[in-house]
């Protein structure tokens, strides 16, 4: 019998593209790209067989870079959520839920493959997402409602090639908006030492550009 944890992220894979279910970035899908062999191994031989391979595995999920996350998380509970999603998501689309003798079993509403959204160049992307964000960003960092705000203001700022022109207007509230930005150290300690792509440097690039120090590589995160 394959244990739940293993089958609801077989579950979470073969839905994860489906129009009718947002799955957030940092959430889900980046765990399931970077455990999917292991996954995989669990959904075809069984958390017993696991284990009979003398590997210790802890149910817990320890989360150390997001903030507002569940610091009691489990493997199992986080695997019970994916599996209410799942059939959630199963039944919307047309599918069903029934029990045979054997168990509980899902029928999926198959469909055809479409593009739902064409996917734009990335430089558009981000031309795009500056024009609808930079006022928003400018005022944030002039007029900051609270910390974190003024914090995502930099933050935003560097990812979308505002940071220069903001840092020459307005030197002092661009200071500003750095020391809040520093002050939350997951999201510092994720940008400069957990991140080891090439998107991950060109961030890295821009932030130091911006005026963002490298903090030194925290052993055991927080």
């Amino acid at each position: 019998m394959i244990a739940s944890p293993w089958l609801c992220t077989a579950i979470a894979v073969m839905v994860a593209g489906s129009p009718g279910l947002s799955i957030p970035d940092g959430v889900l899908r980046d765990k399931i790209r970077g455990g999917l062999l292991g996954q995989l191994l669990g959904v075809m031989k069984g958390y017993r067989w696991m284990l009979a391979q003398g590997w210790q595995i802890v149910d817990r999920y320890k989360n150390t870079t997001r903030q507002n996350m569940p610091v009691d998380e489990t493997i199992t509970s986080f695997a019970d959520r994916l599996i209410d999603l799942a059939e959630r998501v199963i039944i919307e689309q047309g599918g069903g839920k029934v029990t045979t003798g054997g168990g509980i079993v899902y029928r999926i509403n198959a469909q055809k493959p479409k593009c739902i959204q064409p996917m734009e160049a990335a430089n558009r992307q981000t031309a795009a997402l500056r024009e609808k964000l930079e006022s928003e960003i400018q005022e944030s960092i002039m007029h900051p409602a609270s910390k974190e705000q003024q914090a995502r203001a930099a933050y935003y700022a560097i990812c979308l090639d505002l940071a220069e022109f903001i840092r020459q207007e307005h030197p002092q509230e661009w200071s500003d908006a750095l020391a809040a930005l520093r002050s939350y150290e997951n999201v510092v300690q994720a940008m400069f030492h957990q991140s080891p792509t090439p998107l991950g440097d060109r961030l890295r690039e821009k932030a130091l550009a911006a005026g963002l120090q490298k903090p030194p590589a925290r052993k055991n995160p927080q």
